[in-house]
């Protein structure tokens, strides 16, 4: 969707992928303590289910936004900045930060899972809780889609609505939509199959 919503969503991706693996990830311990199982559990992060996660974070999540922030940058920025203004560093800087924040998802998620049973659901609920008040807060931000001068004048298109075959955003968000969608259901039925 939009950078600042990303933020959370990339970290809810994360935990959700954690979650997916469900228990076929050591439930306690330090990445080196579980490299060192007995049993030959894997570090963490060396994982088959972070490694799908990621590939999955970065094609799919990534390519929408990496999409969305070619066709409508302002947009992506909530109108909060001007894209225009930014330098090349400080975009590829803020499109490294999706990788980091579905690390840091999958890794709370093990730690919410050692605190208590039920500590991933809760950690989950929470952010998609978060998403869903920042979706509300900001919804003006995220329906209308221009340039921040087109923001300013109050000339933005509505994301669906009358502009929508002509707001090429839109058939990328539909499309990237559905993918996300479908390869999602697809990835955690595999999980459910194991990978091991």
């Amino acid at each position: 969707m939009t950078i600042p919503l990303d933020a959370t969503l990339t970290t809810a991706l994360g935990v959700a992928f954690h979650m997916a693996a469900g228990e076929r990830l050591a439930a306690g311990g330090s990445a080196e303590a579980v490299a060192d199982a007995p049993s030959g559990a894997r570090s963490l992060l060396s994982s088959p289910y972070y490694r799908w996660g990621m590939a999955y974070n970065t094609a799919v999540g990534m390519g929408i936004a990496v999409s969305a922030y070619a066709l409508q940058p302002d947009w992506m920025w909530m109108y909060w900045l001007d894209a225009s203004r930014l330098p090349i560093w400080v975009v590829l800087y803020v499109f490294l930060l999706y990788p980091a924040m579905f690390t840091f998802g999958f890794l709370l998620a093990h730690e919410a899972k050692k605190l208590r049973p039920g500590g991933g659901a809760a950690l989950l609920t929470g952010l998609l809780a978060l998403l869903l008040c920042f979706i509300v807060v900001t919804w003006g931000r995220i329906w209308n889609v221009g340039t921040i001068s087109e923001w300013d004048a109050g000339a933005c298109t509505p994301l669906i609505g009358a502009g929508f075959a002509t707001l090429p955003l839109t058939w990328v968000l539909s499309i990237g939509f559905v993918v996300a969608i479908v390869s999602l259901v697809w990835v955690f039925k595999k999980f459910a199959r194991g990978l091991e």
